[in-house]
């Protein structure tokens, strides 16, 4: 305050005056506090380390996911006969039949031979086969999403598998408390 140790003012004290005063007052009565008692130390608390056996996280609710798709397809289609095919093999047919038979059993051959021969003769160069169709096709699959909901996770202690669920994922270890109990 920059006084330099020195004094700046005084003044005398009226004792007996004072003194006179406070006499006819009641005076307060003191007593000794008694010094405050420690607050109490919590037990020893023993902490065990056991070793996780293993941890899952179990995911919430899953959530399907669907898309279309263009997708080509093949089918089999039936071919457009081929007539000119269908009436030389009819008369090649009827021919070799007509070879075969002898009396009345060569007009059978024949009539046969003529029928086998249109219908492998309708088939010789025919477009049957396949066509490539394309269509919609729904596809879909499901996804599980976010954080896990609760990790389950198995533990040994004393000799006895336990198991826990954690809100969050677990260590190598954890730590247990005497019951057994993780302290999370």
């Amino acid at each position: 305050m920059g006084l330099d140790n020195s004094i700046s003012s005084a003044r005398p004290l009226e004792r007996d005056r004072d003194r006179d005063r406070d006499r006819d007052r009641p005076q307060p009565v003191y007593q000794p506090v008694p010094a405050p008692m420690p607050a109490p130390q919590p037990a020893v608390q023993v902490i065990y380390e056991v070793p996780v056996v293993s941890a899952r996280a179990v995911m919430g609710p899953p959530q399907q996911r669907c898309w279309i798709e263009r997708e080509q397809v093949r089918q089999p289609t039936a071919g457009q006969p081929n007539v000119g095919g269908a009436i030389v093999g009819g008369v090649i047919g009827g021919v070799l039949g007509n070879q075969i038979g002898k009396g009345s059993g060569r007009d059978v051959a024949t009539a046969g031979g003529a029928v086998a021969g249109a219908v492998i003769g309708s088939q010789v160069g025919s477009t049957g086969g396949t066509t490539v169709v394309e269509r919609d096709v729904q596809r879909c699959t499901t996804a599980q999403q976010g954080a896990p909901a609760y990790w389950d996770v198995v533990y040994v202690y004393e000799g006895v598998e336990r198991r826990v669920q954690m809100q969050q994922a677990p260590g190598r270890t954890l730590r247990l408390n005497a019951q057994g109990q993780p302290m999370l």
